[in-house]
């Protein structure tokens, strides 16, 4: 089973980190043994295409759990926390 709390907050962060711009870190070389998941951004794990890819697959599935339709406080907390990551409805 997985958390649906501690997906949220790891997506969360994901999209801070596609904010990032790359000029922040894509001078990090891959001396450390980083693999740059050949998107060419240097040498971190969370290269850009990581962070999409990560945000995109977190974000269906959060959706598609449907917590907003969840009983009373329970689901009004959840309807504004995955307004926060721009899947409110519409």
């Amino acid at each position: 089973m997985r958390d649906e709390r501690a997906l949220w907050l790891y997506c969360s962060w994901l999209g801070l980190m596609r904010d990032v711009q790359p000029e922040y870190y894509s001078d990090f070389g891959t001396s450390d043994g980083c693999h740059d998941g050949g998107d060419g951004e240097g040498g971190t794990w969370w290269s850009r295409a990581r962070v999409a890819q990560e945000w995109d697959d977190i974000t269906l599935y959060l959706a598609a759990l449907r917590m907003e339709d969840r009983v009373g406080a329970e689901g009004r907390r959840w309807a504004l926390l995955m307004g926060e990551l721009g899947l409110g409805r519409m």
